[in-house]
This record gives C-alpha cells, sequence and structure tokens, in this order.
C-alpha cells in the first residue's frame, strides 16, 4: 500500500514540475495544459507522499523510543575497588546503547577517564567508547554514549581502568555501572527515535 502511494506520489511530482508527458512507475500523465492542473497535480502528489509516509509510520512496530534501563547496580553502600566478577547482563533482541555509566570511587581518588567497550559471550567487541567525567574534579562518574546497535546476546562490560571500578556485595561482586538504550524493530527505529516520533 505504501509503495503505490509514494511511487504514484512521486509520478504526480515530477508531472507536475515537467508539465506532464510522463510515463513512469507504470503510470502515465498526459501533457497538462495549464499551469492550475500542474498546481493541483503537485499538491495531489504531496498528499500522496504524506499518505504513504503516514502508512510507513503506522506499520512500524511500537518501540521504547525513550531510554529504558537495560542494566543496574548501582547502590548507595560503601563500595571496594577492582570488581571480583565479570560485569554482565543479557539482551533478548537487538538494542541501540545509548548511554553506558560506571562508578570509579577508588577511595575517593576517582579514576582519569579511559574507555568503556562491550564485549559479547563469543568474543566480538563492541567499542571502546571514551567516556567522560563530567565531575571532573572527582572523575568518579564514567560516562559515555555509544550510539550503536548491539545484537542479542550476553555482554561483558570492559572497563579500562578495572582496578578503580566500585563494587560492593549488593552488585554481587560485579562493577557499579547502568546501561541504556532501547528495543530495534526494524532499521528505521534509530532514525524515529532520534527524530522523537
Amino acid at each position: 500500500m505504501s509503495t503505490t502511494l509514494l511511487t504514484t506520489g512521486l509520478a504526480c511530482m515530477i508531472a507536475a514540475i515537467i508539465g506532464g508527458g510522463l510515463k513512469a512507475f507504470g503510470i502515465e500523465i498526459p501533457i497538462l495544459q495549464s499551469g492550475r492542473r500542474q498546481g493541483l497535480l503537485a499538491i495531489f502528489g504531496l498528499v500522496l507522499l504524506i499518505a504513504a509516509y503516514s502508512v510507513q509510520v503506522s506499520s512500524q512496530p511500537q518501540i521504547a523510543s525513550r531510554e529504558i534501563l537495560i542494566f543496574d547496580t548501582k547502590n548507595d553502600r560503601g563500595v571496594l575497588n577492582n570488581p571480583p566478577q565479570s560485569t554482565e547482563f543479557d539482551i533478548s533482541e537487538p538494542h541501540y546503547i545509548t548511554y553506558i555509566w560506571n562508578y570509579h570511587w577508588n577511595n575517593g581518588q576517582g579514576a582519569t577517564p579511559g574507555n568503556i567497550s562491550l564485549r559479547r559471550s563469543d568474543g566480538k567487541v563492541f567499542g571502546p567508547w571514551e567516556v567522560s567525567a563530567n565531575d571532573l574534579t572527582s572523575k568518579q562518574n564514567w560516562e559515555c554514549k555509544p550510539n550503536v546497535t548491539i545484537p542479542a546476546g550476553r555482554y561483558t562490560i570492559i572497563d579500562s581502568y578495572p582496578t578503580a571500578w566500585s563494587w560492593n556485595d549488593d552488585t554481587k561482586g560485579m562493577g557499579m555501572s547502568k546501561v541504556k538504550g532501547f528495543p530495534v524493530k526494524g532499521t528505521l527505529d534509530v532514525l524515529w527515535h532520534w527524530l522523537g516520533v
């Protein structure tokens, strides 16, 4: 349906611009005798293009267009350095990763910002992404915005300074971290996210 609307709308727009006499996309439009008819044809083509876009958007699977929390080990209890367990999370479908945060208390010293990456269970690495530490004085909150789609699977968060990465019993020995993003169902989902659709 949307393809028919799209091709007809494009044919109408092209015919309006060149004044008719067009045979394209299986559509034949005779030479137009007046500017008024060209204008009406252009408006009709535009309406068809808008309709094609509307059909396409409404047929897209619904996604969480806002970030969701995918993984979170943050808590307010006292922390130690150098997590003894791998910091891992699972996703059952592809996700667009928008944000990763790692905490580096490091006995109040923080840590010089480095990078964060994700390693899938088969060894494929996504990243590394350079982090920023918005609290430049303490350098405890490492943040990055990967803006990348990763497939379903089990992922380990890799921190470039693991000996300063914080953990405690509530994190089950994993690094204190957060991962945000949203499930991706189709190729246009990321575009809809950025456009706020």
